[in-house]
C-alpha cells in the first residue's frame, strides 16, 4: 500500500510541480506510519508546520529585499534550527525544514512565492495521500468475525 501511494505521489509531483516533484512522495513515506494515530499526528504536524514555515518565509523574503548573503544566512539559521528541533518537536522541525528549503530554492530560482507555493502544495498532497492510505488500510484490514 505504501509503495503504491508513494508512486502516485511521485507521479502527481512530476505532473504538478516543476521545482521539486519528489516532496509529495517523501511526505507519504514520512507521514504514513504503521499505527493510525501516529499517522494522523505526524500528518497534522507536518502539514501545519510546513504551511506556517512556508508562509512566514515567503512573507519575510517578499517583504524585505534580501541580499544573497542574507538568504544564505537565513538558510543556515533555519537549517541549524532544524537540527535543534529534529527530535524535540516535529511541528517546529517542519517549520524550519520548510524555511530552509524555501531559502535554498530562492537562491536557486529566485522566486520565493513559487518555491513556497510548491512546497506547501506538495506537502499537503503527500499528507492527503497518507491519510487516504490510512483509511484504505483500515478498510482492507481483515475483520474478526463476531460470535452470533
Amino acid at each position: 500500500m505504501r509503495a503504491v501511494l508513494v508512486g502516485v505521489a511521485v507521479l502527481a509531483g512530476y505532473w504538478l510541480f516543476s521545482l521539486d516533484p519528489l516532496w509529495a512522495g517523501v511526505t507519504v513515506i514520512i507521514v504514513l506510519q504503521p499505527g493510525g494515530e501516529q499517522t494522523v499526528i505526524t500528518g497534522i504536524q507536518r502539514a501545519a508546520g510546513s504551511v506556517l514555515g512556508g508562509v512566514a518565509t515567503v512573507i519575510l523574503i517578499e517583504s524585505v529585499s534580501l541580499s544573497e548573503a542574507a538568504l544564505v544566512t537565513g538558510l543556515l539559521v533555519a537549517a541549524a534550527l532544524c537540527l535543534m528541533f529534529y527530535k524535540a518537536n516535529y511541528f517546529v522541525y517542519a517549520i524550519f525544514v520548510t524555511a530552509s528549503l524555501i531559502f535554498y530554492e530562492v537562491l536557486a530560482v529566485d522566486n520565493a512565492f513559487e518555491a513556497g507555493e510548491e512546497r506547501i502544495a506538495a506537502i499537503l498532497l503527500g499528507v492527503g495521500l497518507a491519510l487516504v492510505g490510512l483509511l484504505l488500510q483500515h478498510w482492507m484490514k481483515p475483520r474478526e468475525s463476531q460470535p452470533a
